[in-house]
């Protein structure tokens, strides 16, 4: 039986690689879309990690690493409701980007937008990763 904490890494990592919805398979896209731009500029995230950020050992980059900063128990004694920090590590490399500095720091800030959406998205109450926001 998988812990709270491995319940939420997984649910995050899920909203983040779902092959529908996902970072890669709809988010990106639809703001390389709305910005005119192709994946010379904003390229798909190569290489997701669970629990550790491992960049200096990752081989494919655009890197992004899931870790737990921690976590809470319940809030209150009737409540199911557990609190979970997670960091999310990004890194790009100006080798993946096309043009100079700037275009890489644009590039990055890009990614944080579109993981900042996919966090934003609203799901039913009651619907599996309807706290995720």
């Amino acid at each position: 039986m998988a812990t709270f904490t491995e319940r939420a890494v997984d649910a995050v990592n899920a909203y983040l690689t779902d092959g529908t919805t996902g970072l890669n398979d709809e988010t990106l896209p639809a703001l390389r879309t709305a910005l005119s731009i192709t994946t010379a500029e904003l390229p798909d995230v190569a290489s997701f990690e669970k629990w550790y950020h491992r960049a200096d050992q990752a081989r494919s980059f655009p890197y992004l690493s899931i870790v737990v900063n921690g976590t809470t128990g319940e809030s209150s004694a009737n409540s199911r409701m557990y609190s979970a920090e997670i960091d999310l590590g990004l890194v790009v490399l100006d080798a993946n980007i096309s043009g100079d500095e700037a275009a890489t720091m644009v590039a990055t800030w890009r990614f944080g937008d579109a993981i900042k959406t996919i966090f934003n998205r609203r799901t039913g109450a009651g619907s599996e990763g309807w706290t995720l926001g």
